[in-house]
Protein backbone atom coordinates (compact mmCIF):
# COMPACT_ATOMS: atom_id res chain seq x y z
CA UNK A 1 0.00 0.00 0.00
CA UNK A 2 2.79 2.41 0.90
CA UNK A 3 4.72 1.70 -2.31
CA UNK A 4 1.66 2.32 -4.46
CA UNK A 5 0.76 5.45 -2.54
CA UNK A 6 4.29 6.77 -3.10
CA UNK A 7 4.22 6.00 -6.83
CA UNK A 8 3.62 9.50 -8.17
CA UNK A 9 4.47 11.58 -11.18
CA UNK A 10 4.69 15.34 -11.45
CA UNK A 11 0.98 15.33 -12.20
CA UNK A 12 0.11 13.29 -9.09
CA UNK A 13 -0.58 9.63 -8.28
CA UNK A 14 -0.31 7.10 -11.10
CA UNK A 15 -3.63 5.61 -12.12
CA UNK A 16 -3.26 1.81 -12.12
CA UNK A 17 -6.09 0.35 -14.14
CA UNK A 18 -5.09 -3.23 -13.43
CA UNK A 19 -2.71 -4.61 -10.78
CA UNK A 20 -1.56 -8.21 -11.23
CA UNK A 21 -0.20 -10.17 -8.26
CA UNK A 22 1.98 -13.07 -9.44
CA UNK A 23 2.22 -14.54 -5.96
CA UNK A 24 0.34 -16.87 -3.61
CA UNK A 25 -2.70 -15.90 -1.50
CA UNK A 26 -3.01 -12.33 -2.76
CA UNK A 27 -6.70 -12.25 -3.69
CA UNK A 28 -7.64 -11.40 -0.13
CA UNK A 29 -10.16 -9.04 1.41
CA UNK A 30 -7.32 -7.50 3.43
CA UNK A 31 -5.21 -6.87 0.32
CA UNK A 32 -8.13 -5.16 -1.43
CA UNK A 33 -8.48 -2.66 1.39
CA UNK A 34 -4.72 -2.03 1.52
CA UNK A 35 -4.69 -0.87 -2.08
CA UNK A 36 -5.20 2.86 -2.68
CA UNK A 37 -8.09 4.32 -4.65
CA UNK A 38 -5.98 4.75 -7.80
CA UNK A 39 -5.99 0.94 -8.35
CA UNK A 40 -9.09 -0.08 -10.31
CA UNK A 41 -8.78 -3.88 -10.66
CA UNK A 42 -6.82 -6.63 -8.91
CA UNK A 43 -5.86 -10.01 -10.38
CA UNK A 44 -4.56 -12.61 -7.98
CA UNK A 45 -4.92 -16.11 -6.57
CA UNK A 46 -6.53 -17.09 -3.30
CA UNK A 47 -4.41 -20.23 -3.20
CA UNK A 48 -0.90 -21.20 -4.25
CA UNK A 49 0.63 -19.97 -7.49
CA UNK A 50 2.99 -22.50 -9.15
CA UNK A 51 6.68 -21.59 -9.16
CA UNK A 52 6.47 -21.07 -12.91
CA UNK A 53 4.10 -18.17 -12.22
CA UNK A 54 2.03 -16.47 -14.88
CA UNK A 55 2.38 -17.45 -18.56
CA UNK A 56 3.61 -14.00 -19.51
CA UNK A 57 4.21 -14.75 -23.16
CA UNK A 58 0.54 -15.71 -23.54
CA UNK A 59 -0.69 -12.73 -21.52
CA UNK A 60 1.54 -10.27 -23.36
CA UNK A 61 0.40 -11.82 -26.64
CA UNK A 62 -3.18 -11.19 -25.56
CA UNK A 63 -2.37 -7.56 -24.76
CA UNK A 64 -0.64 -7.10 -28.11
CA UNK A 65 -3.78 -8.38 -29.84
CA UNK A 66 -5.83 -5.99 -27.77
CA UNK A 67 -3.52 -3.12 -28.70
CA UNK A 68 -4.30 -3.63 -32.36
CA UNK A 69 -7.98 -3.27 -31.49
CA UNK A 70 -7.38 0.03 -29.69
CA UNK A 71 -6.76 -0.79 -26.04
CA UNK A 72 -8.37 2.38 -24.74
CA UNK A 73 -11.72 1.47 -26.27
CA UNK A 74 -11.96 -1.84 -24.39
CA UNK A 75 -13.29 -2.12 -20.90
CA UNK A 76 -10.58 -2.93 -18.37
CA UNK A 77 -12.91 -5.62 -17.06
CA UNK A 78 -12.64 -7.48 -20.37
CA UNK A 79 -8.85 -7.38 -20.24
CA UNK A 80 -8.81 -8.61 -16.62
CA UNK A 81 -11.10 -11.53 -17.47
CA UNK A 82 -9.00 -12.34 -20.55
CA UNK A 83 -5.80 -12.55 -18.51
CA UNK A 84 -7.48 -14.91 -16.04
CA UNK A 85 -8.70 -17.13 -18.85
CA UNK A 86 -5.20 -17.33 -20.36
CA UNK A 87 -3.80 -18.30 -16.96
CA UNK A 88 -6.34 -21.10 -16.38
CA UNK A 89 -6.04 -22.40 -19.92
CA UNK A 90 -2.25 -22.58 -19.63
CA UNK A 91 -2.30 -24.65 -16.42
CA UNK A 92 -5.13 -26.89 -17.58
CA UNK A 93 -2.53 -28.65 -19.75
CA UNK A 94 -0.84 -29.86 -16.56
CA UNK A 95 -3.89 -31.47 -14.96
CA UNK A 96 -2.36 -34.97 -15.19
CA UNK A 97 0.60 -33.72 -13.15
CA UNK A 98 -1.74 -32.90 -10.27
CA UNK A 99 -1.63 -29.13 -10.72
CA UNK A 100 -4.47 -27.11 -9.18
CA UNK A 101 -4.73 -23.35 -9.66
CA UNK A 102 -7.18 -20.55 -9.07
CA UNK A 103 -7.24 -16.91 -10.07
CA UNK A 104 -9.70 -14.06 -9.68
CA UNK A 105 -10.35 -10.63 -11.13
CA UNK A 106 -11.60 -8.20 -8.49
CA UNK A 107 -13.37 -4.87 -9.04
CA UNK A 108 -11.88 -2.36 -6.58
CA UNK A 109 -14.32 0.48 -7.19
CA UNK A 110 -15.30 2.33 -4.03
CA UNK A 111 -18.92 1.29 -4.42
CA UNK A 112 -18.00 -2.42 -4.45
CA UNK A 113 -15.50 -2.11 -1.61
CA UNK A 114 -17.90 -0.14 0.57
CA UNK A 115 -20.68 -2.68 0.07
CA UNK A 116 -18.42 -5.56 1.07
CA UNK A 117 -17.01 -3.65 4.05
CA UNK A 118 -20.48 -2.97 5.44
CA UNK A 119 -21.53 -6.57 4.79
CA UNK A 120 -18.51 -8.03 6.61
CA UNK A 121 -18.97 -5.63 9.51
CA UNK A 122 -22.58 -6.75 9.95
CA UNK A 123 -21.70 -10.43 9.85
CA UNK A 124 -18.71 -10.24 12.19
CA UNK A 125 -20.57 -8.05 14.68
CA UNK A 126 -23.35 -10.63 14.87
CA UNK A 127 -20.97 -13.60 15.06
CA UNK A 128 -18.90 -12.06 17.86
CA UNK A 129 -22.10 -11.85 19.86
CA UNK A 130 -23.28 -15.26 18.66
CA UNK A 131 -20.11 -17.03 19.82
CA UNK A 132 -21.64 -16.93 23.30
CA UNK A 133 -24.39 -19.24 22.04
CA UNK A 134 -23.29 -22.90 21.75
CA UNK A 135 -25.35 -23.54 18.62
CA UNK A 136 -23.85 -20.58 16.75
CA UNK A 137 -20.33 -21.25 18.01
CA UNK A 138 -20.46 -24.88 16.85
CA UNK A 139 -21.87 -23.83 13.46
CA UNK A 140 -19.01 -21.34 12.97
CA UNK A 141 -16.41 -23.97 13.85
CA UNK A 142 -17.95 -26.52 11.48
CA UNK A 143 -18.27 -24.02 8.61
CA UNK A 144 -14.67 -22.93 9.15
CA UNK A 145 -13.51 -26.56 9.12
CA UNK A 146 -15.39 -27.37 5.90
CA UNK A 147 -14.72 -24.13 4.00
CA UNK A 148 -12.24 -23.89 1.14
CA UNK A 149 -8.93 -23.09 2.77
CA UNK A 150 -5.46 -22.02 1.68
CA UNK A 151 -1.87 -22.05 2.96
CA UNK A 152 -2.08 -24.58 5.80
CA UNK A 153 -5.67 -23.51 6.59
CA UNK A 154 -4.62 -20.00 7.61
CA UNK A 155 -6.93 -18.47 4.99
CA UNK A 156 -10.52 -19.28 4.04
CA UNK A 157 -12.72 -18.43 1.08
CA UNK A 158 -15.21 -15.96 2.51
CA UNK A 159 -18.11 -16.84 0.18
CA UNK A 160 -17.74 -20.57 0.84
CA UNK A 161 -17.58 -20.03 4.60
CA UNK A 162 -20.74 -17.91 4.54
CA UNK A 163 -22.53 -20.41 2.33
CA UNK A 164 -21.71 -23.33 4.64
CA UNK A 165 -22.61 -21.34 7.75
CA UNK A 166 -25.93 -20.31 6.24
CA UNK A 167 -26.76 -23.89 5.22
CA UNK A 168 -26.00 -25.19 8.70
CA UNK A 169 -28.41 -22.72 10.33
CA UNK A 170 -31.55 -22.78 8.13
CA UNK A 171 -33.76 -21.44 10.94
CA UNK A 172 -31.48 -18.57 11.96
CA UNK A 173 -32.80 -15.53 10.08
CA UNK A 174 -29.94 -13.29 11.23
CA UNK A 175 -27.23 -15.60 9.91
CA UNK A 176 -29.17 -16.08 6.67
CA UNK A 177 -29.46 -12.31 6.24
CA UNK A 178 -25.85 -11.41 7.00
CA UNK A 179 -24.36 -14.31 5.03
CA UNK A 180 -26.54 -13.52 2.01
CA UNK A 181 -25.40 -9.90 2.01
CA UNK A 182 -21.72 -10.91 2.15
CA UNK A 183 -22.16 -13.47 -0.64
CA UNK A 184 -23.96 -10.95 -2.84
CA UNK A 185 -21.24 -8.34 -2.30
CA UNK A 186 -18.49 -10.84 -3.23
CA UNK A 187 -20.38 -12.05 -6.30
CA UNK A 188 -20.64 -8.47 -7.56
CA UNK A 189 -17.00 -7.68 -6.82
CA UNK A 190 -15.02 -10.80 -7.79
CA UNK A 191 -15.02 -13.37 -10.58
CA UNK A 192 -13.07 -16.54 -9.82
CA UNK A 193 -11.78 -19.35 -12.03
CA UNK A 194 -10.07 -22.56 -11.01
CA UNK A 195 -8.65 -25.74 -12.49
CA UNK A 196 -8.03 -28.93 -10.54
CA UNK A 197 -9.62 -30.21 -7.33
CA UNK A 198 -7.63 -28.33 -4.67
CA UNK A 199 -9.33 -24.96 -5.15
CA UNK A 200 -12.71 -25.96 -6.58
CA UNK A 201 -14.68 -24.01 -3.97
CA UNK A 202 -12.91 -20.71 -4.60
CA UNK A 203 -15.12 -17.69 -5.22
CA UNK A 204 -12.57 -14.91 -5.54
CA UNK A 205 -11.83 -13.49 -2.09
CA UNK A 206 -10.32 -15.09 0.98
CA UNK A 207 -9.54 -13.66 4.38
CA UNK A 208 -7.10 -14.45 7.16
CA UNK A 209 -8.89 -16.99 9.37
CA UNK A 210 -6.40 -19.08 11.40
CA UNK A 211 -7.45 -21.75 13.85
CA UNK A 212 -5.64 -20.19 16.75
CA UNK A 213 -4.71 -16.71 17.88
CA UNK A 214 -0.94 -17.19 17.82
CA UNK A 215 1.63 -19.86 17.05
CA UNK A 216 4.46 -20.96 19.29
CA UNK A 217 7.78 -21.46 17.51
Amino acid sequence: AQALADAKTEQGPIEIRLLGMDSCVMSMVEVCYELPENVQWLIGAEGSTPLTGWPYYKILGLLLEVETQKLAELEIEEIAHGICEEYIQYYSDYYDAGISVDIASVDLSLQRKDKLRVAIYGLTTYLLYGLNLPRVREAVILAHWRAQSYKFENYADLWDFCNLLQASQPDNEDIAKYCSIVKEAIAEMAKSRYYGPAFQHSHGLSLYFPWRESWEI
